[in-house]
């Protein structure tokens, strides 16, 4: 835990079996008021809480690398202006009542990049709602991530439903929402106005595109519930899904991708996918 610092580096620990859910402040790594942070390489497990938590007047922060796994709560949770979230591995946490979250976006957060994680097995995988806080959520861009349900959603188990991203105003609007070139298997998504405490909070320029919208055997939907004005999707590929998306500009409808082996997680695409070479060019993500 640290409170109020400058260029803090905290890379390749080992953060483990902290508290028992539902202990209070065990988190793996909590950060408050600080500015130009990396967060690197560490490897966090069985937390109560929270495995990495930013808080307060926070900028330019930097969460790469990281494994983290079966917290009791959120996987990340990032607050404050320009943050970056790219190349972790975040799951394994569906294990308690504790609503918990891949990454959770509950605050005001201005300029926020997540790119490249494998996420899994949350209650939540990506959750974006302005409920604590009258500031919006502004800026954000997922890009290339990998998003699936395995021990959350199975039959045997809970047969629950997982969003992939599940995103809507609360007590303030998000504005300019990229969701792009990332691969969502066996969980639902959502995006909508309707959790908004009020009619001005709205969902402005939303932009889905080279997504692959994979419902698995339950056939999970993908559900755009804002303006159509405000919403600009493109050459995706639902598969199993259970709204009609089939006019979409460039779509793939129906079409299985041909993901090399889900069962074992190997989410790469077959050379015989009907996805390859159906996309458009990614701003911010390379191939």
């Amino acid at each position: 835990w640290t409170d109020t610092s400058n260029r803090l580096e905290l890379v390749n620990n080992y953060i483990h079996d902290i508290g028992i859910y539902p202990s209070a402040d065990a988190y793996g790594i909590e950060c408050r008021n600080v500015d130009n942070t990396l967060i690197e390489g560490n490897y966090i497990r069985n937390v109560a809480d929270g495995g990495i938590t930013s808080r307060g007047n926070t900028n330019n922060m930097v969460i790469r690398g990281n494994v983290i796994l079966r917290t009791g709560t959120d996987g990340i949770r990032p607050d404050g202006t320009n943050t970056l979230i790219e190349n972790n591995v975040i799951g394994d946490s569906f294990h308690t009542d504790g609503h918990q979250d891949g990454i959770e976006i509950y605050n005001s957060v201005y300029g926020l990049i997540v790119k490249n994680n494998r996420i899994f097995d949350y209650t939540q995988n990506i959750y974006l709602s302005p409920y604590e806080s009258l500031g919006p959520i502004t800026d954000v861009e997922i890009l290339g991530n990998v998003v699936w349900c395995d021990k959350y959603c199975d039959p045997l188990g809970r047969n629950a439903d997982a969003p992939g991203v599940n995103a809507g105003p609360n007590k303030a609007a998000i504005t300019n929402l990229r969701i792009e070139g990332n691969t969502f298997y066996n969980v639902w998504t959502l995006v909508t106005d309707s959790y908004a405490t009020n009619l001005s909070y709205r969902v402005t320029n939303l932009i889905v595109k080279n997504n692959i919208f994979h419902g698995g055997a339950r056939a999970r939907g993908v559900e755009y519930d804002v303006r159509s004005t405000e919403l600009t999707k493109q050459n995706n590929l639902y598969f199993n899904t259970s709204q009609n998306y089939s006019t979409e500009t460039g779509v793939v409808w129906n079409q299985d991708p041909k993901l090399a082996n889900p069962t074992i997680f190997d989410f790469h695409l077959q050379s015989i996918s009907p996805a390859i070479d159906r996309g458009i060019p990614i701003s911010g993500l390379s191939i």
